[in-house]
């Protein structure tokens, strides 16, 4: 439930807390490229001697929008693109500092653990295409990708170094989070139902209206007679559902049109319904399975709130770590409007 992996969210996620940590912004800069410590060089923002220019912000920029993308519509993901590219350059920056960071300490990766780590990368893609399409969607080949890979391994174990005299939480901590934060561990009550789905349109006249209540109305008979629920759903249903026989899965209150949720909540396991009318059109239901509200007992989850605290202390001395790095180096941007917001 809390479980997580610690440098990646560190290396990955925790910019966003600490972008702003710039200390008094002294060695932070917004001048432009023809400032004599540039030379001309074409940037975007520099770390000391680390460049970060156009390509690697595509490429981070690209990543970012793939993580957004299932959350946000196309609309506000454009409206998005300032901040995600802020964003982006944040995160190319921090890994910057955690880069020379890690060559300071001298950590260095075998051809051979690389390797390994690729594959085991590569193999949650059903085949190499697949594989390659998700890489061309990051603008990047596979001969950087193997460079990204390295560089991750170096500071995952950069990570550990710098975080492992972290104490580990007592049982007695992970109680009071328990405690504190009991909505997490309250599971609502949820339903599994199918159904048969006849949409009615806007347009549809009273005749057409008339058919269709009909049909479904001969439906719910076939239903209440005995008949299998998946074999009408797949042969009638207007429903998506219905190449899974209507069935919809498991789902709370609050997720489904009004009418639709309380007639489902009001069925016993095995009930069909009446004939149910939405905005989508009439249905007929059938429940299949009941989970009962409840609470998850401590001693269920103990072990998944030490690792969750554990992971966020460490997170805590990363962060403060990250900002003496970012207070000791020379970072320039090339837009003033690309720097972290003070």
């Amino acid at each position: 439930m809390f479980r997580t992996k610690i440098a990646f969210i560190l290396l990955f996620v925790m910019v966003a807390a600490i972008a702003g940590c710039g200390g008094d912004g002294k060695k932070e800069s917004s001048e432009s490229m023809d400032t004599p410590m540039t030379d001309k060089m074409d940037f975007v923002a520099k770390v000391n001697d680390i460049v970060i220019g156009d390509k690697e912000i595509s490429q981070e920029l690209a990543m970012l929008k793939q993580q957004m993308a299932g959350r946000v519509s196309a609309q506000q993901l454009d409206s998005m693109e300032p901040m995600l590219k802020q964003q982006a350059v944040a995160n190319l920056v921090n890994r910057a500092l955690l880069t020379e960071a890690a060559e300071k300490e001298n950590i260095t990766v075998t051809a051979e653990q690389v390797e390994v780590k690729y594959q085991e990368i590569r193999a949650n893609f059903p085949d190499e295409e697949a594989f390659v399409a998700q890489l061309g969607r990051s603008n990047m080949t596979i001969d950087e990708f193997r460079v990204e890979v390295e560089r991750g391994m170096k500071l995952e174990e950069l990570v550990s170094i710098k975080t492992a005299d972290v104490s580990a939480p007592t049982s007695e901590e992970a109680k009071e989070f328990y405690d504190s934060n009991s909505e997490r561990f309250t599971t609502p009550e949820k339903v599994r139902a199918s159904h048969i789905l006849i949409t009615v349109a806007e347009t549809d006249t009273e005749i057409t209206r008339e058919q269709k209540k009909a049909k479904i109305d001969d439906l719910h008979a076939q239903l209440v007679a005995g008949a299998d629920m998946a074999t009408l759903a797949q042969a009638n249903s207007d429903c998506p559902s219905k190449d899974k026989g209507g069935d919809l899965g498991f789902f709370g209150k609050g997720q489904m049109v009004k009418p639709f949720e309380d007639a489902a909540f009001a069925l016993e396991v095995g009930q069909i319904s009446p004939v149910v009318e939405t905005k989508f059109g009439y249905h007929v239901i059938k429940v299949t399975e009941k989970e009962n509200a409840g609470t998850t007992a401590f001693a269920e989850v103990e072990e998944s709130i030490i690792d969750y605290l554990a992971d966020m202390n460490k997170q805590d001395q990363m962060n403060t770590y990250m900002t003496a790095l970012r207070d000791a180096a020379e970072i320039e941007y090339a837009d003033s409007a690309l720097a972290p917001s003070m």
